[in-house]
């Protein structure tokens, strides 16, 4: 069972955004397998690596986008996700301290919850106007 599953709800009305959230959720779902297969320490350092790589590029990519509607609240956007960058960045640094299991829970813990929240609350603020811009 998916420890997140996506659903139509969660579009932001831009399919490219949300094929990236939906990447982005494969990428907390493999994950999720991984600990109750007992391999969470074994898989979390490549998992980290993907993503924050496949975070940074997605952030940036729907900044711009935003960028392009002139959305207004893009300072807050942004900030929103140089502090979820900031926190992938503590859970890698605990894996390669050896705190796998510690970083793979907590990354499971507040990270989906808040990526879950973000979707469906501050992404979902710029829905109409990409719609208005034809994105």
């Amino acid at each position: 069972m998916a420890l997140i599953d996506w659903t139509d709800s969660m579009s932001v009305g831009v399919q490219l955004m949300d094929d990236h959230h939906k990447k982005l959720f494969d990428m907390f779902n493999r994950l999720h397998e991984a600990m109750k297969a007992g391999r969470g320490d074994v898989v979390i350092g490549n998992i980290m690596v993907e993503l924050l790589e496949y975070t940074r590029y997605h952030f940036g990519e729907e900044e711009q986008m935003l960028q392009r509607i002139g959305y207004t609240q893009m300072e807050m956007h942004k900030g929103l996700h140089r502090k979820f960058i900031s926190d992938l960045e503590g859970y890698d640094a605990d894996v390669k301290k050896g705190m796998a299991v510690f970083a793979a829970t907590q990354l499971l813990n507040s990270s989906v919850a808040w990526f879950r929240d973000h979707v469906m609350t501050i992404d979902k603020g710029y829905t109409e106007l990409a719609k208005q811009h034809g994105v």
